[in-house]
């Protein structure tokens, strides 16, 4: 069996480029990605438990403003 040079030579070209592009997302993930994704959660989770807070507030609030109309 006889393999075709030029095709191999291509996939070596091919695979040399790809791989240029994986140190360039391996360098990202090294200069502090990984903190700041992490240092977003935080934030999200802060900001998501008060809103539910916010919205159970405004639940109660709404409930007594109901309960308030029906005794006038």
């Amino acid at each position: 069996m006889v393999k075709d040079s030029t095709t191999d030579h291509d996939l070596l070209i091919e695979l040399k480029s790809e791989m240029v592009g994986l140190r360039a997302d391996v360098k990202d993930l090294k200069d502090g990605t990984k903190e700041r994704i992490s240092d977003h959660e935080v934030r999200l989770r802060f900001i998501e438990r008060y809103m539910w807070l916010a919205i159970g507030a405004l639940g109660l609030i709404e409930f007594g403003l109901q309960i308030y109309s029906n005794y006038k």
